[in-house]
């Protein structure tokens, strides 16, 4: 069952009852203290409204990298470049730290992998614009208790749909790995792809070809992690994917391999290895 809330209103109790560590709320009120927005984004905030367990907080800001250094008295430029600093925050031997991002947009991609350019923002729907699914361009203030969501992603959430933000192929060409993604999602989150977003993926697989082997085995491997892995699996069958990754296989072996990882234990490893065994001959 979608464990997705049924409303806008929902969304915002659930938000509201979830814990956020109090390191990461502090930093959010000093930021908007000196008159700066400051919100939670993306992955923390879609899984806790899927009440699933989820990864590190992510911290977004319309203020710059030198505002945010202006506003604490510790802070370490660790991805500057990219609107990245580090605020530490709490007593010198029980120190935290608090990675703050720059609302940011991006220049044209010239390899399908990084932007020519990253521009800093002050609005949140220009950053929340550059992201890959709607499900992951949600944000909730927790200091105002306002919940944003400019492109659909909790009507997403609540149909089960992995959609891309804006034009399909646009966010692909960006950077070839939000196809592996897609699939990715479908298979975690047990979604379905948005049909307009699993017809982009096609037209991307030469922008997917230029992403590192190793970005693409981290995808896999969370894939494989999923219970049904199949949920990911047959749409890379249907567009191309599961060549590019897995390599050639025919239909029935494919869909044999899918029915057997999905009955194996959730051991990434060894259901990688099934879905390669066609592949040394039987």
């Amino acid at each position: 069952m979608n464990a997705a809330p049924a409303s806008r209103e929902q969304a915002i109790e659930r938000l509201r009852h979830t814990e956020i560590p109090a390191p990461i709320v502090e930093v959010a009120r000093v930021l908007q203290e000196a008159g700066h927005a400051a919100v939670l984004v993306g992955g923390a905030v879609r899984d806790a409204l899927l009440q699933r367990e989820h990864g590190d907080w992510d911290l977004a800001s319309s203020a710059t990298p030198e505002e945010v250094q202006a506003a604490f008295r510790r802070t370490i430029p660790t991805g500057i470049e990219h609107g990245t600093i580090t605020v530490m925050v709490g007593p010198h031997d029980a120190r935290e730290a608090v990675e703050v991002t720059t609302f940011r947009g991006e220049g044209v991609y010239l390899d399908g992998r990084r932007p020519s350019e990253v521009r800093f923002l002050r609005e949140l729907d220009e950053d929340l614009a550059r992201r890959d699914f709607t499900i992951n361009a949600l944000a909730w203030d927790p200091i105002a208790e306002t919940f944003f969501d400019s492109f659909g992603g909790l009507d997403d959430l609540q149909t089960g749909r992995v959609r891309a933000v804006g034009v399909p192929l646009q966010r692909f060409e960006e950077d070839g790995l939000r196809t592996m993604r897609a699939v990715r999602f479908a298979a975690v989150l047990e979604f379905e792809l948005d049909r307009e977003t699993e017809a982009a993926i096609a037209s991307a697989l030469e922008v997917f070809d230029k992403v590192s082997r190793e970005r693409v085995n981290v995808e896999l491997f969370k894939l494989l992690g999923a219970r049904r892995p199949s949920l990911g699996l047959e749409p890379m069958l249907r567009t191309g994917l599961w060549e590019r990754v897995l390599g050639a296989d025919s239909r029935g072996e494919a869909e044999a391999s899918m029915r057997a990882v999905d009955a194996l234990d959730p051991d990434a490893e060894l259901r990688l290895a099934r879905l390669m065994w066609p592949m040394r001959g039987d």
